[in-house]
């Protein structure tokens, strides 16, 4: 009977003990949100109580707009996902609606998170606050991630992976600053819970760490393993059925009940499967689409070429040309004059009544004024597996001639002339693939040695 009791005594203890270890574990920061970037629970406890969390607490953080050299008070900048872009739908998002506000809930999923798996045989601390891990027995279980030198660029440079103790559940230790096939650099010297974590003794790993929440809108089984799209927003059996997701669990789908693309019904699940919703809806800008994922931003260069130059491939991600043969002049309307898309491309291609018909879309806008204007094109590009589309009531699309001319329009001094005046300008009939000069008389009637006095029409 005493021996009984002892041994009931004994996992009453143990189970005290795990149940402890468990909870200690569960309630420190995760990185990077922990001591290797010297962030403790009063930075943000500050200025928030339970109950009451507000999005300037993250935001008030991540501000960095340029790219690396992050810190503890300067994070990669975000917006959060609103209605900014259409005012028929009314929500705002906080950060923790996707995010958790202290784990790395994806290291949850066991094996299957891992990106990799290794030992640690020495540890080094720098001088420069990191730590560097000699290695062995590497294995690489995401293809994605073969190249070693990306993991310290998981999403931008100086945003990397998670390393991760998997004997103790894969839990998270550090952000990767840089890797090789025998050694491992992360951020910080000193490590949460270290006490607890055997560093030559337990088997390690590195998952894509974001914090994202298992469980979003009442959607469970959320899944970010990797920067492709399959966590985003993937159809399985696109093959079968394109315009059916069978399970629709993509972070980017859950929520979604009125958009045109990935309901999370499962509808419309055809559009651009299986690629990273972030190339063209960025986090940076509140997930509102935005140019540049399927052709340069602006286009540049007069071949195809997804970051400077032209069409790759059609707005479902289809391999393909337009026909174009030039990037035309949106090297000196965008980067010269500081135009906007929306000045020529107002209601059509990532918003308005006409986006997602994988037209090219003109429409003129000043000021966020529609204006006249007429456009006549390429005939490869007429004719090709796209053609143009009018992005408002003002604008007409000609018959494509291969001119390229844009006419009737106030931008280039066509609507500028008065009776008995001078004549609106020089360049009043401008052809897309050759820029003018914009020298002085090319938009409105003067020249330089006869500026207007009193008007951009009177001399």
């Amino acid at each position: 009977m005493r021996k009984k009791g002892i041994i009931t005594i004994f996992f009453i203890l143990l189970i005290f003990t795990l149940t402890w270890f468990s909870l200690s574990f569960a309630n420190v920061n995760k990185t990077p949100h922990d001591k290797t970037n010297n962030i403790s629970c009063t930075d943000c406890h500050s200025q928030f109580t339970r109950g009451n969390f507000t999005n300037s607490v993250c935001l008030s953080c991540h501000i960095n707009q340029s790219g690396g050299g992050y810190s503890k008070n300067n994070a990669p900048a975000v917006e959060t996902h609103h209605n900014k872009q259409n005012s028929n739908y009314s929500f705002s998002l906080l950060c923790i609606d996707c995010h958790h506000n202290h784990d790395q809930e994806q290291s949850l999923y066991g094996t299957n998170a891992l990106i990799a798996t290794f030992n640690i045989t020495s540890r080094t601390t720098n001088a420069d606050g990191t730590t560097t891990f000699n290695i062995s027995n590497l294995q690489i279980n995401n293809s994605a991630f073969s190249d070693l030198t990306t993991w310290s660029n998981k999403t931008k440079s100086g945003r990397g992976l998670i390393l991760v103790d998997v004997t103790q559940g894969n839990f998270p230790v550090a952000e990767i600053k840089s890797a090789s096939a025998t050694s491992i650099t992360v951020q910080g010297t000193s490590f949460e819970e270290e006490q607890y974590l055997n560093f030559t003794g337990d088997q390690w790993g590195v998952i894509y760490g974001m914090f994202m929440r298992q469980t979003i809108n009442g959607v469970s089984g959320i899944k970010l393993f990797d920067n492709t799209g399959r966590g985003l927003a993937y159809n399985e059996d696109y093959q079968n059925n394109p315009s059916q997701d069978p399970t629709p669990n993509g972070i980017c789908q859950v929520c979604h009940t009125q958009t045109k693309h990935w309901r999370n019904d499962g509808t419309l699940a055809n559009h651009n499967n299986g690629r990273n919703c972030v190339e063209c809806h960025k986090h940076e800008q509140g997930f509102i689409p935005q140019c540049g994922g399927c052709h340069g931003n602006p286009p540049v260069l007069n071949t195809p070429d997804g970051t400077n130059g032209l069409i790759v491939s059609d707005i479902n991600g289809t391999p393909t040309n337009s026909g174009s043969t030039t990037a035309g002049a949106h090297d000196a309307h965008v980067n010269g004059q500081g135009l906007s898309c929306e000045n020529c491309h107002t209601g059509g291609m990532l918003s308005g009544p006409t986006q997602g018909d994988n037209k090219i879309n003109i429409g003129f806008s000043l000021n966020g004024v529609d204006i006249t204007g007429t456009y006549k094109g390429q005939i490869a590009v007429a004719n090709g597996p796209f053609g143009y589309a009018a992005g408002n009531a003002t604008t007409t699309i000609g018959t494509a001639d291969d001119t390229m001319e844009c006419s009737n329009l106030y931008c280039h001094g066509a609507t500028l002339s008065v009776a008995g005046d001078m004549d609106g300008g020089t360049d009043i009939t401008p052809q897309w693939n050759q820029p003018s000069t914009g020298a002085c008389g090319t938009c409105h009637g003067a020249t330089a040695s006869q500026p207007p006095v009193r008007g951009s029409h009177e001399r």
